[in-house]
């Protein structure tokens, strides 16, 4: 009989045996040893036959055991770092526009910045005596909200309180998450930049130079001058010097929705009148469960409604950057009707959405913008709100506004297109080229000194200025014909 000796690890998870006589065991021998010492998983057949025909020099592993799947910790997922990597694919056949190298992230308001994941618990692994081994444990991970961030009721989400850049800092499993609402160029936005996107406020300390795009969802404001570029802000700019030969829009969110509200408006009402002619159908059918939802739907659309994919068409080309977060997301959701597989589901959703659009829609309709400039030339200027020229004026510019015109210099060049009241320093010049100032019936132009050549509309009444004039305001009489009175 052989003398054997068993070595079990201390993880349970490997056996071997030694085999310490001269003599062999044999398989049978073996077997009872090993059953006598409770090793009953994880045999290696091929192992226990070696031991019985050659006598090795070192232990032999005759079994092993099954290790526990370690699991998870809770982590957080971060959607944001997703979209910055899908803007900046590595595609070396890609075409390199220089101006687009600027890697700032930002978020809009409301905007899910966070997702909190639960921990995954591990499998439990088998002995080689047979007892269960247990995983590691795993730990939960936990969302702190910061600066500009909030959490949902149950603590498993971030949102963004305000737009801005998203900042996560990592402190074991604690996720803490801030919302800078404010990015800062400090310097000139040039080819070196790269163009500027930011969900939130942005300053430039210098100025914004030829061909460079600025879009910031927020305020915007330029210490120094914007020239041959391309300027985009939701809310309002400030422009410390000049604004040269450059396309300058502010309130864009509010412009842009005043645009689209009609399409949301009609998508919206398609909707719910195509869930009726659904249903009418339906009851008209004798196993209306044979037809799959797309199938009534489609032929709704092959109807009256036949215009409802163009009008979806229009509103995916939108620009959604400055919108409202709430009008992009309508905007996304109603794009599944442009496909062929879309369900009941899919039109709630639609329903919800574009109604939540067109409320968010009304109850900023009021909230205006306003440019602030110092002079501008050669320039187009677009504002949902008020435009301040506050130095040498306006040349061979053209300035639609929402709200007031005030100019505190001189307009030479151009058309003035108001929803408000317009006052004007000097409007047209001795050389008599046309201008034109048109406001709303309620409008009235301020002026304190007028050139020939000027054209007022006021509602859908014209004058033309033939000679010079000095202190008149410009306004609609009670027969709705434009009069002018001395100031």
């Amino acid at each position: 009989m052989a003398e054997l000796k068993l070595h079990i690890s201390p993880d349970k998870l490997t056996a071997k045996i030694s085999v310490l006589s001269t003599n062999l065991p044999e398989k049978k021998e073996l077997l009872d040893f090993l059953q006598k010492n409770r090793i009953i998983h994880g045999l290696i057949a091929e192992a226990i036959e070696q031991l019985t025909t050659t006598r090795p020099g070192e232990p032999v592993v005759v079994a092993r055991g099954t290790p526990p799947q370690p699991g998870r910790n809770g982590w957080v997922e971060l959607p944001w770092q997703k979209s910055a990597h899908a803007q900046n694919p590595s595609n070396e056949k890609a075409i390199i526009d220089f101006r687009e190298t600027s890697k700032i992230v930002s978020v809009l308001e409301g905007e899910i910045i966070a997702i909190l994941h639960d921990p995954v618990p591990g499998q439990p692994g088998q002995a080689v005596t047979g007892e269960e081994v247990k995983p590691p444990p795993v730990k939960p991970a936990r969302l702190v909200a910061g600066k500009n961030v909030s959490l949902t009721a149950d603590g498993k989400q971030a949102l963004a309180k305000k737009a801005g850049r998203p900042i996560a800092k990592m402190a074991g499993l604690n996720c803490l998450l801030t919302i800078e609402d404010r990015y800062t160029v400090q310097g000139d936005v040039s080819i070196k930049t790269g163009n500027i996107r930011f969900k939130g406020d942005v300053l430039v300390t210098g100025n914004v130079l030829e061909t460079m795009t600025v879009e910031a969802a927020g305020n915007l404001t330029v210490e120094g001058l914007i020239t041959g570029a391309t300027i985009l802000c939701g809310e309002s700019l400030v422009v410390n010097k000049n604004i040269i030969s450059s396309t300058v829009t502010a309130g864009m969110g509010f412009v842009e929705c005043g645009k689209i509200s009609y399409l949301i408006e009609e998508i919206y009402n398609s909707a719910i009148d195509i869930l009726k002619a659904v249903e009418q159908i339906k009851s008209k059918l004798p196993n209306p469960e044979k037809f799959t939802f797309h199938q009534l739907v489609d032929t709704v659309l092959q109807g009256r409604f036949g215009n409802l994919q163009k009008t979806v068409r229009e509103l995916g080309a939108v620009k959604t950057f400055n919108l409202p977060y709430e009008v992009a997301e309508a905007i996304e959701a109603v794009k599944v009707l442009s496909d062929y597989r879309y369900t009941a589901e899919d039109f709630r959703t639609i329903l919800q959405s574009t109604a939540l659009a067109l409320n968010i829609i009304k109850s900023r309709a009021n909230s205006n913008a306003m440019i602030t400039a110092r002079a501008v030339f050669n320039s187009t200027l677009q504002c949902s709100g008020q435009v301040v020229i506050t130095g040498q004026g306006c040349t061979n510019s053209n300035v639609y506004a929402g709200g007031n015109v005030h100019i505190n210099g001189s307009f030479k060049g151009g058309n003035i297109h108001s929803d408000g009241n317009v006052i004007i320093g000097e409007l047209g010049n001795p050389m008599g080229l046309p201008h034109m100032v048109k406001l709303r019936s309620k409008g009235q132009l301020t002026v304190q000194k007028v050139h020939p050549g000027v054209t007022v509309q006021i509602g859908s009444s014209r004058y033309n200025v033939t000679q010079e004039m000095f202190k008149v305001k410009f306004k609609l009489d009670e027969y709705a014909e434009v009069t002018i009175v001395p100031v």
